[in-house]
């Protein structure tokens, strides 16, 4: 009995401090060229069925962007979202990912042409908004 209480409490731990990335967040990327940098806004919701996850950057004097989502996956601590904008050279597909840590996503960023052109890559980091 003591035996199936212990496994019952070790297999809940994981559960009772699993990162809960809902919310919303505010930070700063940078390209890999050095070539641009600026700041993004990201909210990250569960729906009934999936992950949602809305995106807005903007970067020096050029106006806010706020790619369509394509799609939005969490797995515990890591996040993966990928969106489609329209750039100056056509269709954008710009893929992030990133893993939390205390209140904070930290990570990449790829853009790429519908033809699969790397167009841009970089870093990114967020901070949960208070």
């Amino acid at each position: 009995m003591l035996r199936t209480i212990t496994f019952l409490i070790l297999s809940l731990v994981p559960v009772a401090f699993a990162a809960d990335v809902a919310g919303e967040y505010t930070g700063t990327w940078s390209s890999d060229s050095g070539s641009s940098d600026g700041k993004l806004r990201l909210a990250i919701s569960k729906g009934s069925n999936a992950w949602d996850c809305k995106l807005t950057y903007w970067g020096g004097d050029q106006p806010e962007v706020t790619p369509k989502p394509v799609s939005c996956a969490v797995d515990g601590t890591k996040v993966k979202a990928q969106y489609q904008t329209q750039g100056d050279d056509g269709n954008q597909n710009i893929t992030l990912e990133a893993v939390m840590t205390g209140d904070a996503l930290e990570g990449t960023y790829k853009a790429a042409s519908d033809s699969g052109e790397a167009l841009d890559s970089g870093k990114w980091k967020a901070s949960a908004a208070h």
